[in-house]
């Protein structure tokens, strides 16, 4: 019988070891960080000739906090993609609970934001949401009250490279948003 060498014996079960080892649950946890922030600054480009007109900008800024500490500020923008017309699909997709109801002056605004946390990086977080606004070129598009509406966490950098998940933001009464972050480094 032919012994095979004690290298190549020692080579084989450290290998076997090293393979194994990695056999565990390696699947990312899935986190959660809840940022609140006051009513952002605005600024509106009305490009049409009202505020329903498809293409308008919509950018604002505000800082954001966590515990009731300023950590990061946030940049965002929306642009109009589908005014109040007949959009009863977007609200029951992008409203949950909200079947049937009736949100005058609704539209569908394309949504981007960035939420620089202060030596810790960002999260990009993109999506559609139905937001009201009113007739008049100046009013600031805005979530109601209350309304949940998620928008994907697409990436970011630093401590959030790699970010996947969802972003859902609830509008307070007093004007503040809450931001609830489930997402996975993936």
């Amino acid at each position: 019988m032919i012994r095979p060498p004690k290298v190549l014996v020692l080579a084989v079960v450290a290998f076997g070891a090293l393979a194994l080892s990695g056999c565990g649950d390696s699947s990312p946890k899935t986190m959660t960080m809840v940022l609140t922030q006051p009513a952002p600054l605005n600024n509106i480009e009305n490009f049409g000739q009202a505020a329903s007109e498809i293409g308008n900008l919509h950018t604002f800024q505000a800082p954001i906090s966590e515990n009731n500490e300023i950590v990061g500020q946030l940049t965002g923008e929306r642009v109009l993609t589908q005014s109040s017309g007949d959009i009863a699909w977007a609200i029951e997709q992008q409203v949950p609970g909200a079947e049937g109801i009736e949100l005058p002056n609704a539209a569908v605004w394309h949504q981007s934001m960035s939420f620089h946390l202060k030596g810790r990086g960002t999260i990009q977080v993109e999506g559609n949401r139905v937001l009201l606004s009113g007739t008049e070129p100046s009013l600031i598009p805005l979530m109601a009250i209350a309304a949940r509406q998620p928008l994907a966490i697409t990436g970011g950098t630093g401590e959030f490279m790699f970010a996947r998940g969802e972003l859902t933001s609830v509008h307070n009464d007093d004007g503040s948003y809450s931001q609830t972050f489930t997402y996975r480094l993936s």
